[in-house]
């Protein structure tokens, strides 16, 4: 019943306009000295008429920007009608503070800001809007978002190394801080980079509002190095294009680029300006296989230029040594063992000198050790090189090679023995100017970290069971150490509650080469796994906690040498050895 009078009652509206159109009408054709005032009134009537026929009882009016719109930025607001505008309309206080009102013509309101606007949420409620003929407005809630932030892009693997398994799902995932507008076309993606000339995207599919699934085709280069997603033509709902169109995805491989004149394992290298140096080393198990010669591998043209023999009379053949490059561009080779398999006292210097200005490279007597030592930890701080443990009588001793005084001076004894001859010998885990930490390679069935300070020669050792490893990659973290060596498991040390924490499952390894890649990630290359050598590339990441295989070496092989190229997504893994046979090989790991 009530429904049925709201319908009586707007028919009778309905008859009642049209009377007093056509009243209007009869009137207007009729008299034909009426002013400029009265056509206004029929062209109002005649869209009242309209509105009448087409059953409009409101007022409609389209906004700009549009309802709901995000926009970079907004100069005014204004409303577009379908009929003239009463412009006697009441205002809310709220919009005449903030903005200057004008009718520019009759059917048209706009609202210019007083001040600038800012990002946000704007919303307006037009409900006091009404036409001349006392309609109200049909949409009066009206509100638009102002954005100028630009958007960003990222994927499942920003800031980690991956292998070739990491992308064997054959998409990837890339995730946008917002809704973006053409995300969904696949033309706006294109692989670049040296590790992507295998790959050909096939397909993209939005899985909601912020993510896609890049579908491709194809192997990535098993040589590894940059894999760029490059992104076009991409804005987000405001117009702001991506603050980045470019992700690079660092894939880590291998290859061969160089051989050497001998096969070495137990080597030791340095890197001197563009040259890695591969010193000495021996050519089976056997230490009267040992080498009295260098080798110069030239990073650069990835050729082995020569190699370089150092006479009897300035050391023998020598095999499980350790070498570290000099402040004034020499080479200190330190220790080691000959050939008769006894471990040494003494040390020599190399001197590269300089081609191009006519200096030829040399060798000289070095001054000796305070203790024959082998299979140790060289570690330099400015001009100042600790030897740490090793095998032989002074094995939980450190003593000091200082170029200042080209001597070699003992200056503290351990509490432990810091060696494990053939699979390395302790870690540094921490390091600065006034101090270091050693862990791992303890010849008992606990370990503990010792911290040396090195102005007073004095070291502090944490108490407590430590799992005793060999070949330690570790890491401090306040008083945190995190530690992955010869066990099944990466575990950390919490010296400040004297506890040990198992993390997470690793595979039990020995002789690998190693290398950082972030705060949180580190990589193993090859080693052994009882008395086998492996190829795997192992990838252990602290922030998922999991260990997992990343990719292979061309062989496989352990007792490598590792340098890492400062400034550069690549290093050299030189050298070593796979049972009874050493390896001549150098290959480049590139990410």
């Amino acid at each position: 019943m009530k429904q049925s009078n709201v319908y009586n009652s707007h028919i009778r509206w309905l008859l009642h306009r049209l009377l007093i159109l056509l009243t209007s009408f009869t009137f207007e054709f009729c008299s034909i000295t009426e002013s400029q005032n009265k056509m206004d009134s029929i062209n109002n009537e005649s869209n009242l008429l309209t509105q009448i026929l087409l059953f409009q009882p409101n007022l409609n009016c389209n906004y700009s920007p549009e309802n709901l719109s995000v926009v970079n930025s907004v100069s005014s607001v204004s409303l577009t009608c379908d009929a003239n505008l009463d412009q006697n309309t009441v205002i809310p206080k709220i919009v005449s503070d903030s903005y200057d009102l004008s009718y520019p013509v009759p059917n048209r309101l706009i609202l210019l800001p007083k001040n600038p606007i800012g990002e946000g949420e704007f919303t307006f409620l037009f409900d006091f809007l009404k036409d001349s003929n006392g309609r109200n407005l049909l949409n009066a809630n009206y509100s638009f978002r102002i954005d100028r932030t630009p958007p960003t892009a990222s994927t499942e693997f920003d800031g980690k190394l991956i292998g070739t398994s990491d992308l064997a799902k054959g998409f990837i995932e890339i995730n946008f801080s917002e809704k973006m507008l053409g995300s969904g076309k696949i033309s706006n993606y294109q692989f670049e980079g040296e590790a992507s000339q295998n790959l050909v995207i096939s397909d993209i599919r939005e899985t909601s509002n912020n993510q896609v699934r890049l579908f491709f085709l194809g192997e990535p280069i098993r040589t590894g190095g940059e894999l760029i997603l490059k992104i076009s033509s991409l804005t987000d709902l405001g117009g702001n294009p991506l603050t980045q169109n470019r992700i690079t995805l660092n894939l880590i491989g291998v290859k061969i680029v160089a051989t050497l004149a001998k096969a070495r394992r137990q080597l030791s290298s340095v890197l001197v300006n563009d040259r890695i140096y591969i010193i000495g080393g021996r050519a089976a198990a056997s230490s009267a296989t040992a080498f009295a010669t260098l080798e110069v591998f030239n990073t650069k043209t990835l050729q082995v230029e020569k190699e370089i023999t150092w006479g009897v009379g300035i050391a023998p053949a020598v095999s499980e040594h350790k070498a570290t490059a000099l402040t004034d561009g020499r080479i200190l080779i330190a220790g080691g063992r000959n050939t008769s398999g006894t471990s040494l006292n003494t040390s020599f210097l190399f001197d590269p000198g300089n081609e191009a200005e006519g200096i030829p490279a040399s060798f000289s007597v070095g001054p000796n050790l305070t203790g024959a030592r082998r299979d140790f930890t060289l570690h330099s701080i400015g001009n100042r090189h600790y030897l740490i443990g090793g095998t032989g009588a002074v094995s939980n001793t450190i003593e000091v090679f200082s170029e200042t005084t080209s001597t070699f001076q003992n200056v503290f004894t351990m509490q432990r023995s810091r060696a494990t001859s053939g699979t390395g010998s302790g870690s540094i885990c921490s390091s600065s100017e006034s101090s270091f930490s050693v862990f791992g390679a303890s010849s008992i069935s606990t370990d503990v970290l010792e911290t040396f300070n090195i102005s007073n020669s004095t070291a502090t050792a944490s108490t407590g069971s430590v799992s005793t490893e060999s070949n330690v990659v570790c890491r401090l973290g306040g008083s945190q150490l995190r530690y992955v060596g010869s066990g099944s498991f990466a575990r950390i040390w919490n010296d400040s509650l004297t506890v040990q924490s198992t993390q997470f499952r690793v595979d039990a390894r020995t002789a690998y080469s190693h290398f950082p890649f972030s705060s949180t990630q580190d990589i193993l290359l090859g080693g052994s796994v009882g008395a086998n050598a492996i190829d795997s590339i192992l990838l252990n990441d602290w922030q998922l906690g999991l260990s997992k295989e990343i990719g292979k070496l061309n062989y496989l092989r352990s007792a490598a040498n590792f340098i890492k190229m400062p400034g550069e997504n690549r290093g050299f893994l030189i050298g070593g050895q796979y049972g009874g046979a050493s390896y001549n090989i150098i290959e480049e790991v590139k990410w």
